[in-house]
């Protein structure tokens, strides 16, 4: 019954099929990091699957390359936030377009945010990490982390996972004015503007940087290092413009450069799967300084994007991966999932209930034990948390009376300093 209203709450507030498949896309994503992860607090065990006559297939560079998941989710975002931009429109009336577009990004991520960062303030307080201070807290409750970085100032992360959301978040601050400049020059020169930046960033921090500061490498997971994966899903968004012939639209993209929707989504696949392996090969390519690593998230993204393209262009098999109940309902709950699934991994670990295990044994037993809890959690955290803000955020006309829905952005606001406060207390009784 849960399940069923879930579904109906998401085909409700979605825009078809073509989107319905990208919220299954995003549940590929998300589960491709929740195995990294996985495999990672299991010690990396070799994988393999076994076959007829005593043979096996070596699948242990799919879960060693879980961090494409998070390629994915940009690619994603890039498609999906810059479709309302692409429409042409005055720069006045897109100026005016922006505090609601803010605000309707704030009510998208932050409930679930808070409520791990809350959690996390308790965990922490009976010993799970040791306390931080009242500035970290600060910092990461008001997502601060990119600024400090840019500012060399010390910064936190409670949740190791939080990285791309300050990405994301970097993102959606600079895509109204991205907008604006594609207005006047043309998407396509934006975009090949953004992917050449990125490109170059990344190159420059291997160069100036990986010898003598390799603290700084930590840049190339900025804004500015995922700029092209996001431009990238901005491609695919001018793609989906132009097929479906949107007037007034200031995309020029050719037309002849989709290839029928299910040799795409086949392709998009194949991509992924080649730059896994090649990752895999590799090794540690940021330890070596391995410059393929300035270019690999661009490979990446664009599996991703053949995979979206194949999804929007109505692909049977794309429909039938992607659309289905069950990756719909995974991709509904993707988020809460994502930002949840460390914290509850590392609860497990901590536990003591994998220890006998060791190898491929302990992958298994952190996979049985581990993902029932993390679905759990996530679904409720879906329905009792981010939900109430989705129902904001989609209806807020609708929705008359009560002070949460009026100022809902002010709500969390007064959550964040409640959490700040909360802090400073807890750290002013825990002195010696």
């Amino acid at each position: 019954m849960l399940l069923d209203k879930l579904l109906t709450y998401e085909r409700h507030t979605s825009s078809g099929t073509y989107l319905e498949g990208v919220t299954g896309l995003r549940a590929v994503a998300a589960l491709w990091v929740l195995m990294f992860h996985s495999w990672g607090i299991s010690h990396g065990p070799p994988v393999q699957i076994p076959l007829p006559l005593d043979a096996h297939l070596g699948v242990t560079y799919l879960f060693s390359a879980g961090g494409l998941g998070v390629d994915i989710f940009f690619v994603i975002s890039g498609f999906l936030l810059s479709l309302p931009w692409i429409q042409a429109r005055p720069a006045r009336e897109t100026l005016k377009q922006i505090p609601k577009f803010y605000g309707r990004r704030l009510l998208r991520i932050i409930p679930a945010y808070y409520a791990v960062i809350f959690f996390l303030l308790y965990a922490f307080l009976l010993g799970m990490e040791p306390y931080p201070s009242t500035w970290h807290v600060f910092v990461q409750v008001f997502m601060l982390n990119g600024l400090l970085d840019v500012l060399n100032i010390d910064s936190y992360l409670m949740n190791l996972v939080f990285w791309t959301l300050h990405a994301e978040i970097a993102f959606y601050v600079f895509l109204p004015f991205i907008a604006l400049a594609a207005h006047r020059i043309g998407w396509k020169t934006v975009i090949i503007a953004m992917i050449a930046f990125s490109v170059v960033f990344r190159w420059w921090l291997f160069d100036r940087f990986h010898a003598t500061d390799f603290f700084k490498m930590h840049f190339l997971y900025s804004m500015p290092g995922c700029l092209g994966q996001f431009a990238i899903g901005i491609a695919c968004a001018c793609l989906f413009a132009r097929d479906k012939t949107i007037q007034n639209t200031t995309c020029r993209m050719p037309r002849r450069i989709l290839l029928p929707a299910g040799w795409s989504f086949w392709l998009g696949i194949a991509i992924l799967l080649v730059i896994a392996r090649v990752l895999d090969l590799r090794g540690d390519m940021l330890a070596k300084g391995d410059l393929f690593y300035t270019i690999s998230p661009l490979i990446s993204a664009a599996g991703a994007a053949a995979i979206i393209i194949g999804v929007i262009r109505q692909s049977r098999t794309a429909i039938r991966a992607l659309a289905n109940p069950v990756m719909i309902f995974l991709g509904t709950i993707s988020y809460s999932m994502y930002v949840w699934h460390l914290i509850l991994l590392g609860v497990v670990n901590k536990s003591g209930i994998l220890e006998p295990f060791v190898g491929i044994d302990r992958l298994l037993r952190t996979v049985i034990f581990a993902f029932p809890l993390i679905l759990l959690v996530s679904y409720g955290s879906y329905w009792w948390v981010e939900r109430p803000f989705l129902k904001i955020r989609h209806h807020a006309p609708e929705i008359r009376g009560a002070f949460t829905t009026k100022h809902a952005i002010w709500l969390l606001a007064g959550c964040g300093a409640a959490m700040t406060a909360l802090a400073a207390l807890t750290n002013w009784a825990l002195r010696p």
